[in-house]
């Protein structure tokens, strides 16, 4: 019997504090313009599907480019992306450099985001004589805020 009185009277008042503990207006989820976005890029690398494929007298190179944020997972950015394809050899003079734009430029000139390497994709063609032995990959970013971020790749090291 006193069970079931104390039952009855702790049952609405639970109720209320559960339904008025859950209601709050205040904490919501904005950021104000003074403060940084945590999922911004803050270094690029170039991503090891980076590779050069020889077919008669034309090489394509298809150029990976992974934005990181400060945690190290991959995250999509803007900016103006350049690409230059160089010799580490010694006295090899030969580069070829090409720019695009990242995320929102016209049409045709702007980098695709691969969602399943998390990464952006390049293919280049280059005349096959342009290719020094010993290639390697300079990317770099300049984001509208002016930072960049440089990644490098030789193009002789193994898949990892």
């Amino acid at each position: 019997m006193l069970i079931s009185h104390l039952r009855l009277a702790l049952g609405p008042a639970l109720a209320l504090v559960l339904l008025l503990g859950g209601c709050s207006t205040s904490g919501s989820l904005t950021w104000s313009q003074g403060s940084t976005w945590p999922f911004t890029p803050r270094s690029l690398r170039v991503h090891p599907l980076t590779h050069i494929t020889h077919h008669g007298d034309e090489a394509t190179l298809e150029v990976w480019v992974q934005l990181q944020d400060k945690d190290g997972c991959p995250a999509r950015g803007l900016g103006t992306l350049s690409i230059t394809l160089d010799s580490s050899g010694q006295g090899d003079m030969r580069h070829a450099t090409w720019t695009a734009q990242l995320e929102h430029g016209p049409p045709g000139e702007t980098v695709p985001f691969d969602p399943v390497t998390s990464a952006y994709h390049l293919p280049l063609t280059v005349p096959a004589d342009a290719v020094p032995p010993h290639a390697r990959i300079r990317a770099a970013l300049v984001t509208p805020e002016g930072m960049k971020m440089v990644g490098r790749r030789s193009l002789d090291e193994p898949l990892n």
